[in-house]
């Protein structure tokens, strides 16, 4: 089944139910060599934080701000929804932005 789409990533969800395919299943949030030290939890819909925060990355290469700004709009939403808290997108953040100035 591997062959045509259909593999755990180890996450627990069901692959017909996941919206991230081979999550990053790290302990906390790591963004380029920076850990922010916030836990990366996995969501109902088979998406862990970093799954969440690494959809920004198509804007980092051309588009630094956009990326700043897409990190800041998911953690956002994560921080409402009680998935992380404040001092947790604070670390995304942080490490977002050391990220990008090592670029």
């Amino acid at each position: 089944m591997t062959d045509i789409g259909w593999f755990s990533d180890g996450d627990g969800v069901p692959d017909g139910k996941d919206n991230c395919i081979g999550s990053d299943l790290r302990p906390t949030v790591v963004i380029g060599t920076c850990n922010s030290k916030a836990g990366n939890d996995l969501q109902a819909n088979g998406c862990t934080v970093a799954d969440d925060v690494d959809q920004c990355a198509v804007d980092f290469a051309n588009r630094p701000l956009h990326y700043l700004a897409c990190v800041a709009h998911k953690t956002d939403d994560l921080r409402v929804k009680r998935v992380i808290t404040g001092k947790e997108q604070a670390g995304i953040i942080v490490c977002t932005i050391l990220n990008g100035l090592r670029h």
